[in-house]
């Protein structure tokens, strides 16, 4: 039969999320396909990821949006100097 895909709960439960989220005041919108907010990038980059491919592994950012990964580029290289100071 199918083999049970075990990241399947990890991904059903981001994107189950992404409805009932509320985009937070101050956010800004990213990806508008997605949307996916730089708190969104702030909230990977606290969890672990440091590079586009990482981020884009969470989030897939930019995937369809490619104009949007300079900014996204920036971003990430802005929490982590905030978090990690480089």
């Amino acid at each position: 039969g199918p083999r049970p895909n075990h990241r399947v709960s990890a991904h059903h439960f981001r994107q189950t999320g992404q409805h009932s989220r509320i985009i937070t005041e101050g956010a800004k919108i990213i990806d508008e396909k997605l949307k996916i907010t730089d708190q969104d990038i702030e909230e990977a980059v606290l969890e672990g990821a440091r590079t586009l491919a990482d981020v884009q592994k969470r989030l897939k950012v930019g995937v369809s949006s490619p104009e949007t990964i300079p900014e996204i580029e920036q971003l990430i290289r802005f929490y982590n100097e905030k978090f990690y100071g480089n």
